[in-house]
């Protein structure tokens, strides 16, 4: 895919966001990545669990508009410039309903949404000066709704809505906007799930088995290229054919 020498800011220090990066970097762009988790980001250096992504990252706070404004002055000094964004953001904190605090409510809808919104912004003006810019968010077929999820179903439908009206309003200042909706995925989290509770997820996989971060990162890598040109407020499913049960089992 044409990234090369772009600059591209990847921002979320998950397995996707790590393997987004890798990929790009492969793919001969430059890239950084970003989170506001040292410890994160510190994991995914060269010999750190045998991960390997050796580009600049910067630990750096999300939570104001001004603290991306200079996440994105660090990225274009890091990068020579800044072509592309990734979010790549999956905070979780599952419960029923009926049971769902309201901090626990508020902690998913600001990790997974205002923080992309935040970042999303701060890039966006970059790129509008240059009249050109590839934005690619990472939601989640979530987004459909699921059991014990209301909070982060809420905030990947945020994710959703808000890069189709990114798309929309930024669509002639050479910007495009797309979301990539991957289900599940064999990564810390899954892993993490008790086995009767993934085996449960298995069952509804027309595929059959977990996706992986590379996977994902595939189809992020597709978006940003400039053979997606003509692309833009489109949600792409990498989820093993779920999404085409959710009309019947969503």
């Amino acid at each position: 895919m044409s990234v090369a020498d772009r600059a591209a800011l990847v921002v979320g220090a998950t397995a996707v966001g790590a393997a987004v990066a890798r990929m790009m970097a492969d793919a001969g762009a430059r890239v950084a990545l970003a989170d506001d988790d040292e410890n994160k980001l510190r994991s995914l250096l060269p010999g750190a669990a045998g991960t390997g992504f050796s580009g600049p990252v910067l630990a750096r706070k999300m939570d104001s508009a001004s603290d991306a404004r200079l996440l994105m002055s660090d990225a274009v000094a890091s990068l020579g410039g800044l072509d592309i964004l990734v979010t790549a953001f999956d905070v979780a904190a599952d419960d029923e309903f009926l049971s769902m605090r309201a901090e626990d409510w508020g902690r998913v809808l600001n990790g997974n949404l205002t923080r992309v919104f935040l970042v999303c912004q701060a890039a966006a003006a970059h790129m509008a000066r240059q009249q050109y810019g590839r934005i690619v968010n990472v939601a989640a077929r979530d987004w459909l709704g699921w059991h014990r999820r209301a909070n982060y179903a809420a905030s990947k439908a945020g994710v959703v809505g808000l890069t189709r009206t990114i798309a929309w309003e930024l669509i002639g200042q050479g910007i495009t906007a797309n979301a990539v909706a991957p289900g599940w995925i064999d990564d810390e989290r899954s892993a993490a799930m008790d086995a009767e509770v993934v085996g449960e997820a298995l069952q509804m996989q027309p595929i059959g088995r977990l996706g992986s971060a590379t996977e994902v990162a595939g189809a992020v890598l597709f978006l940003a290229g400039d053979e997606a040109s003509y692309l833009t407020g489109q949600t792409l499913y990498v989820d093993g054919g779920r999404s085409i049960l959710s009309s019947l089992t969503a």
